[in-house]
């Protein structure tokens, strides 16, 4: 057909170029900006943040930021230190990236690599406060291994996991079962002598 002849031809054909011209465009905004909000972003995020924990020194590790590690991450805010905490779920770090003096790696603590970039090799503590005991057990040989001077308190449930995370290297272990038993016990029987040492 000749569309010389048909004016309401060449309306159709322009009609259908600027369309196809403007799906164009809009898919290739929406890669750019998955690629520059997605990929790059992170990326630019993340260097900042190794960075940032490049210039800690004497610092604590805490891999795992679940109830106890937000804990020991609460602790270590009030007295000023700098720490790092290890998480593998981003929801959790999320909710911890406007503290200060505290930075992140989102990555599996039982990996050496996410621990090295965490400054193991600079840090002065490691608390292992994963759920789980042999995630934890997995976290003290590795440290122990690349950083023997360190010190490493671990988190536990089962009382014979204890004397297991010693052997394989931990300076102290905690169950937050047990000492929760025994604050309740202290408060039912003697709450005066708790709050005492609350204030010391």
């Amino acid at each position: 057909v000749d569309t010389s002849r048909s004016p309401a031809l060449r309306v159709l054909n322009i009609v259908i170029l600027v369309c196809g011209i403007s799906m164009m465009l809009y898919v290739l905004s929406l890669a750019t900006a998955f690629l520059v909000e997605g990929n790059f972003g992170s990326l630019f995020r993340r260097r900042r943040m190794e960075r940032r924990i490049a210039g800690f020194t004497g610092h604590f590790v805490v891999c795992g930021a679940g109830e106890t590690g937000s804990l020991v991450l609460d602790e270590l805010g009030k007295t000023g230190a700098s720490a790092v905490v290890v998480e593998s779920k981003a929801d959790r770090l999320a909710a911890l990236k406007d503290r200060p003096g505290l930075a992140t790696v989102e990555g599996d603590a039982t990996d050496l690599e996410t621990l090295e970039r965490a400054g193991l090799l600079r840090a002065s503590c490691v608390v292992a406060a994963l759920p789980h005991e042999k995630d934890n057990l997995v976290i003290t040989v590795l440290v122990r291994q690349n950083n023997p001077g360190i010190r490493i308190v671990a988190r536990h449930v089962d009382a014979a996991m204890a004397d297991r995370l010693k052997k394989a290297g931990a300076d102290a272990t905690v169950s937050p079962t047990a000492i929760g038993g025994m604050r309740l016990a202290s408060e039912a029987v003697r709450p005066h002598v708790v709050g005492f040492l609350d204030q010391m």
